[in-house]
């Protein structure tokens, strides 16, 4: 039950902070890394949309699951 509820709350909290993200310009500091480097802001935060929203779909699965028995 924790591990489920954890893993929905921090899919959640990085969902939301992606979206926070979205759209602004990135900041020096993450401009120097490998995937912006490679991909460009707006495509580091769609990635980042995606893994987080789909930690939020597995969370909410297995709190499911669990919170039935």
């Amino acid at each position: 039950m924790v591990r489920s509820v954890g893993v929905l709350l921090v899919g959640t909290v990085g969902f939301a902070a992606s979206l926070r993200r979205l759209g602004g310009p990135a900041q020096a500091v993450e401009q120097s890394g490998w995937l912006y480097q490679q991909f460009g802001s707006q495509r580091v935060m769609y990635g980042m949309l995606a893994l987080t929203g789909l930690m939020v779909l597995v969370g909410a699965v297995l709190t499911w699951n669990v919170w039935r028995k």
